[in-house]
């Protein structure tokens, strides 16, 4: 028979057993919270992030308004899902232009980016009285244009992107100087009697006929060459360091008896500020150049404006502030007519709705002319 002694030995082991396999279970669980726990912490828990987290792309460092974005300034990072925007730029920012000082380190969005900067005072306009293509649809390329009665033809508004049109309304974006010109022009329109005429004039194919080539950019190289040349001869560019303290020191210590206690910190703190002014005008020279020859590139190979509005157009603008909307709606009236005549023209001649009167439209030009039509009819 089993002695109390025995059953007791059995029974302590047992517990002992029990116990270092439960210690041995928690050591074990507490590893693996652990593992998982630092995998959260460390962004490596594979399950984890393929459910909860996306990847986001992000600048890796700050950039400024008007900064091309390019490849080198962009980092991809995983946030939580919740926080990521719907309006993900990603990779497609690369070429565009920051519209403001962006920050690095957050995603990026499609509204950050553009393909030029606005300027503080361009607005959109809806502009009627002018003849519009028929086959003008939104987002095409146009330029405006007025025709004298000497049939001399000059151009308002080169190369004007059409961000909508509803009837004989066309929307665009104009900074004040194009406003002003296009002003004029209507005015000069309306004055003429009918004898002029304002009219736009759509591109073939904006995406070849408005880039920007090599040309340009040579262009722009000779240009600014020349400017800097002319610059340094008119004396009022330097671009000539400071001469160092350490050579005129040497010079000085062996064709003079200066005494070695003398003090050249004063020397040394000169040539120090005049690395730093020089440093400060070497930046606001380059500035101006960069913004010149911005500009320049942009605008080499583009339809230059070639209407000035003559000195009676300019009086009659400062002498009557109203001369503007009365030539506009006089205009557009008499685009109104113009168009209701073609209706009726294509409609008797041909037997068809002007929808179908014109072959080779496209069906988004047909949806565009039903549109026109139909603000027509609701006059």
């Amino acid at each position: 028979m089993i002695g109390m002694s025995q059953i007791r030995k059995r029974l302590i082991y047992g517990i002992l057993i029990g116990a270092g396999i439960g210690i041995f279970g928690i050591g074990i669980t507490l590893i693996w919270a652990l593992g998982v726990v630092k995998s959260y912490k460390n962004g490596t828990n594979k399950e984890y992030l393929a459910k909860h987290t996306t990847e986001v792309v992000m600048l890796n460092r700050d950039v400024i308004q008007g900064e091309t974005i390019t490849d080198s300034m962009l980092t991809t990072a995983r946030i939580h899902k919740k926080a990521a925007p719907t309006d993900q730029a990603g990779y497609s920012a690369v070429g565009k232009i920051a519209k403001y000082n962006i920050p690095a380190n957050i995603p990026l969005v499609n509204s950050m980016f553009g393909e030029k900067i606005i300027s503080t005072d361009e607005r959109i306009q809806e502009v009627t009285g002018i003849n519009l293509p028929s086959d003008l649809v939104t987002g095409d390329y146009m330029d405006v244009k007025l025709k004298m009665a000497s049939g001399l033809e000059y151009v308002v508004l080169p190369q004007i992107k059409v961000e909508d049109i509803r009837g004989t309304t066309v929307f665009l974006h104009l900074d004040e100087e194009n406003l002003y010109y296009l002003n004029s022009a209507i005015v000069d329109t309306y004055l003429s009697g009918g004898a002029s005429v304002l009219y736009g004039v759509r591109y073939v194919d904006p995406t070849t006929q408005i880039k920007i080539d090599d040309s340009a950019i040579d262009m722009a190289k000779l240009k600014l060459s020349k400017t800097i040349e002319q610059d340094v001869a008119n004396g009022t560019v330097s671009l000539t360091l400071p001469s160092t303290s350490t050579n005129e020191a040497e010079e000085t210590n062996e064709t003079s008896d200066v005494s070695p206690y003398t003090d050249t910190n004063t020397d040394t703190e000169t040539t120090s500020q005049e690395y730093i002014n020089f440093s400060d005008n070497l930046a606001d020279l380059l500035l101006k150049y960069a913004i010149e020859y911005r500009y320049y590139i942009e605008s080499y190979g583009k339809v230059e404006r070639t209407y000035q509005p003559s000195s009676i157009i300019m009086n009659y603008m400062k002498t009557n502030k109203y001369i503007a909307d009365e030539a506009k709606k006089k205009l557009d009236a008499d685009a109104r007519r113009q168009i209701e005549a073609r209706v009726q023209e294509f409609e008797s001649t041909s037997g068809d709705k002007y929808q179908s009167a014109i072959s080779g439209l496209t069906n988004q030009i047909s949806a565009q002319q039903s549109v026109r039509n139909s603000a027509l009819n609701a006059q």
